[in-house]
């Protein structure tokens, strides 16, 4: 880690470009424009929450409601200041000749992802300076609160800074191979950084280290998160489905897939054991761009399969598949049954 950080990020481990354009172009078809990966950000107030405490919802509020404080945040905390994302699928993909597409793309992840962020770190402010009775003075900032403050927030919101990254993912110690590593870990940092939670804070500081109540605290507000991102992919899928017109499957009726899905939230805070889970359980590849290309291999298929009647509904389909935030809008796609 030391090494990283005297590099400034730069590695000499190996890569594969085509692997990296590979997971690159999956993470901005995966993310962008996509309206639940957007609003499951927030969720991370929850995990700021397992540490500070729910001071860190006042920090949230704060943040979207006052520009003073905004301010102050800006003047005084760099790590927020700097922050531009919470997973490396989006900050990555920064060549010239795709940063307008990714620029729009994700701008809906980036803004509330650095609200987010944000209001834990304000959070932790306060409730530092509560703790320690001192008044909050936005001309005079606690530096002692204000480390601490970015501390917290670097502990319970995945960041892309190489600095904070697993060195899995920054310099290739999974495999050897950094392109590899990254391909295997796509959409795994933020799921890294609450295992950490959980194999650290919860289990070792927590349970072993006898200080039951920081790891019931922990133990709820990641159960909370859990459940609140299964809340918000079943509100967005019904909400896009009521826009288009068309019935979706209901999950409640069924206890079946209502046990599948709820254990699969809490499998995939472990690393690889979630990823495999959903593979199995949807006879998918572990693998995001394998995924991708296997789907749109598919999807293809059907498309040049087709008969007359239903060639423009399938191409329609295949293309939106493998355009940024596509896939769902595949239910507005008219069919020609």
């Amino acid at each position: 880690w030391i090494d990283l950080v005297a590099r400034k990020g730069q590695t000499q481990g190996q890569r594969n470009e085509f692997l990296d354009t590979a997971r690159n172009y999956t993470g901005l078809v995966a993310l962008g424009f996509k309206l639940a990966s957007a609003i499951i950000q927030v969720t991370a107030l929850m995990d700021g929450a397992a540490l500070v405490g729910p001071q860190v919802f006042n920090g949230f509020s704060k943040v979207v409601t006052s520009a003073d404080y905004r301010a102050f945040i800006m003047n005084n905390m760099p790590e927020v200041r700097d922050r531009i994302g919470d997973d490396p699928a989006f900050s990555n993909f920064g060549k010239k000749e795709w940063k307008g597409i990714t620029d729009v793309a994700y701008s809906g992840i980036k803004t509330i992802d650095k609200l987010t962020a944000a209001g834990v770190a304000l959070g932790a402010y306060i409730d530092y300076l509560e703790k320690n009775d001192l008044e909050f003075n936005f001309n005079e900032p606690d530096l002692i609160g204000i480390e601490h403050a970015q501390k917290m927030m670097r502990r319970t919101q995945s960041s892309s800074q190489f600095k904070d990254l697993p060195l899995a993912v920054s310099k290739g110690k999974l495999t050897g191979n950094i392109s590899v590593d990254k391909l295997l870990l796509q959409f795994q940092s933020f799921m890294l950084n609450r295992w950490s939670l959980i194999r650290h804070d919860l289990w070792r500081a927590g349970i072993r280290g006898k200080n039951k109540k920081q790891a019931i605290s922990i133990a709820m507000w990641l159960i909370a998160a859990n459940f609140a991102e299964l809340g918000i992919r079943k509100w967005t899928k019904e909400m896009l489905a009521q826009l288009s017109g068309k019935e979706i499957d209901d999950d409640d009726d069924d206890e079946d897939k209502k046990f599948y899905q709820q254990l699969g939230q809490i499998l995939q805070n472990i690393p690889f054991v979630g990823s495999s889970y959903y593979a199995i359980l949807y006879g998918d590849l572990p693998i995001p761009s394998a995924s991708f290309a296997l789907r749109a291999t598919k999807k293809l298929s059907s498309a040049v399969k087709a008969g007359e009647g239903k060639k423009f509904e399938n191409w329609t389909k295949f293309f939106l598949n493998v355009t940024p935030g596509g896939k769902q809008l595949e239910d507005f796609v008219p069919s020609e049954d």
